[in-house]
């Protein structure tokens, strides 16, 4: 993908610092984008993508921000677009958490904390960057959902809900917005090789592979390549899709 549209384009990641965040950063910043990358928990990934940051054309910013907390996600987004000069041209909806349990065991603090999260949080974040999208009369929003959203696995019934609800907020979105010409769209990975993989078993990371038709998980910088076209004048007559990336398995 020609990279020189991204050029001086300010872009907000959340969960940017760590994981598929921070693959969608650095490729962002390599395409020469200027890049505000939210974390929570991350301050060390953060620390180091900003070390990593400098060999690439685009200008880095950090910002820890709890995308649950509706007063500091408008406190933390108003500076981010102030730093921007008040112009967002995309937003990447990245952060999220899991709380895997069996539905009979699941606790409602499990429920409510990957809930709030994964869908309340990108409800927060949405909310703040269209006013500036409204008045740039042009913007791309990627919401990071995921296959889990789209067939159910069991024991992640709370993440499964959230992320079929980005879903379908996306596509909704999508039909609010498309007069104002502001997009959205969702990305849903499959297994992709970040540290939650890693943490699998290799018995259970083999049966796994075994399930996916192209034999092999995911790189995080291949979820980064959708997002990219996503968010490029590339994909401009696309909007409520989802973009699913996950070597055949569903």
């Amino acid at each position: 993908m020609e990279d020189s549209g991204f050029r001086d384009k300010k872009i907000i990641v959340t969960g940017g610092c760590a994981g598929i965040g921070r693959s969608i950063t650095l490729r962002l910043l390599k395409a020469g984008a200027d890049v505000a990358a939210t974390y929570h928990s991350s301050a060390q990934g953060a620390s180091e993508l900003k070390a990593e940051a400098g060999a690439y054309e685009g200008v880095l910013h950090t910002c820890r921000m709890n995308v649950c907390d509706a007063d500091e996600v408008r406190m933390k987004m108003e500076e981010m677009i102030a730093r921007f000069e008040d112009r967002v041209d995309g937003l990447v909806n990245n952060a999220g958490i899991t709380r895997d349990r069996m539905f009979f065991m699941m606790q409602e603090e499990d429920w409510n904390s990957v809930l709030d999260t994964n869908l309340n949080g990108t409800y927060h974040v949405i909310r703040k960057v269209l006013l500036p999208m409204i008045r740039g009369k042009k913007g791309s929003v990627v919401n990071i959902s995921s296959v889990s959203g789209l067939t159910g696995v069991a024991g992640q019934a709370n993440y499964c809900a959230s992320k079929a609800a980005v879903i379908s907020l996306t596509k909704t979105l999508s039909k609010e917005f498309a007069g104002k010409n502001i997009r959205f769209n969702a990305v849903a990975p499959g297994y992709i090789d970040t540290k939650m993989i890693r943490r699998m078993p290799e018995k259970e990371l083999e049966k796994v592979r075994k399930k996916i038709p192209m034999g092999r998980v995911g790189e995080p910088e291949e979820i980064a390549e959708a997002v990219l076209f996503l968010l490029s004048d590339a994909s401009s007559y696309i909007t409520g899709q989802t973009i699913v990336a996950d070597g055949g398995l569903t």
